[in-house]
C-alpha cells in the first residue's frame, strides 16, 4: 500500500472518530490497547494490522470496503507533481499566481500588472502549458488542465519559499493601496494579510494574553496548594521556591 493511501485512510478514520466524538482512550478500550498505542497507529508511526483495521471500522461504524472505496475516490483527486512540474509551478510567485488565476479562463491582459507585462505573463502561461498544468481553450486563453485535482509536491522548501513571496507581494500591494487612498494604517482593516496588526492592536492583545497568563498561574497555585496536606507545608514551600516566576516587563 502506498504512503498516500495509508495517509488518506488514517485521515478518514480520524475524521470519523471526530464526527462520532470517539476519543482515542475510548477506542483503546474497545480494541484493548493503550492510548499511546492508538496514538501511534493513528499517526502512522505504527502499522495497523488487518485485524486492527477491521476492529476500528466496526467502532466507527464504517464497512471496510466502503472506507477503502472512499479513500480511492479521494486519492483520484490528488496527484503528485513531477519534478519538472514542481520546478515550473514554484519557479516564481507569478507562476503560482497565474496558475491559480486559471481556475477561470484567463488571458495575459487579464493578469498583467504594474510589474508584470502581458508578454511576460504569456511566457509564464507557455511554461505552465508545457507541463500540462494548464491548457489552451482558444488562442491566448488558458484554464487549469485539472481544476478538480489537488497537487502535492515533495519539494516542500521550494513551495514554502514561493508561498512566502506571494505573501510578501500581497502585503506590498496592500501598502500601495493604503498609500494611494491616503488612509492611516491604524484605521484601515487589512483584508489581504490578516496577521498584520497595528501596534495598538498588538498592545491590546498582549494585555489580554497576560491576563490569561495570570489567571492560569492563579489556578496552578490553587491546584498546587490542594496537592499538599498541612503537614507537608515544608514540601509546598520548597516547591514554590523551585518554581520559576516571570514578572510582567
Amino acid at each position: 500500500m502506498s504512503d498516500l493511501r495509508k495517509t488518506k485512510i488514517l485521515e478518514f478514520i480520524q475524521l470519523k472518530l471526530k464526527e462520532k466524538n470517539i476519543k482515542q482512550s475510548t477506542l483503546g478500550q474497545d480494541l484493548n490497547l493503550k492510548q499511546s498505542t492508538i496514538s501511534a497507529l493513528l499517526s502512522g508511526k505504527t502499522k495497523i494490522s488487518l485485524e486492527q483495521f477491521f476492529d476500528i471500522c466496526e467502532v466507527i461504524g464504517e464497512r471496510p470496503q466502503n472506507l477503502l472505496s472512499k479513500t480511492e475516490i479521494d486519492i483520484a483527486k490528488t496527484k503528485s507533481l513531477t519534478k519538472s512540474q514542481s520546478d515550473i509551478l514554484y519557479k516564481s510567485e507569478f507562476h503560482l499566481l497565474l496558475y491559480c488565476a486559471c481556475v477561470n479562463p484567463s488571458t495575459p491582459k487579464d493578469v498583467m500588472s504594474f510589474d508584470l507585462t502581458a508578454e511576460e505573463a504569456l511566457n509564464i502561461f507557455k511554461e505552465l502549458l508545457s507541463q500540462n498544468l494548464i491548457k489552451s481553450v482558444k488562442e491566448g486563453v488558458f484554464i487549469q488542465a485539472e481544476p478538480e485535482v489537488t497537487y502535492t509536491t515533495t519539494d516542500k522548501n521550494k513551495r514554502y519559499e514561493c508561498h512566502k513571496k506571494v505573501f510578501s507581494r500581497a502585503w506590498d500591494l496592500w501598502k500601495e493601496e493604503n498609500k494611494y487612498l491616503n488612509l492611516a494604517r491604524e484605521n484601515y482593516f487589512n483584508y489581504y494579510i490578516l496577521d498584520k496588526f497595528t501596534y495598538s492592536q498588538v498592545s491590546e492583545i498582549n494585555s489580554l494574553l497576560y491576563k490569561v497568563y495570570e489567571k492560569i498561574k492563579e489556578f496552578q497555585l490553587i491546584n498546587q496548594c490542594n496537592c499538599y496536606n498541612v503537614d507537608d507545608m515544608v514540601l509546598y514551600n520548597l516547591n514554590i521556591l523551585l518554581t520559576p516566576h516571570f514578572e510582567k516587563k
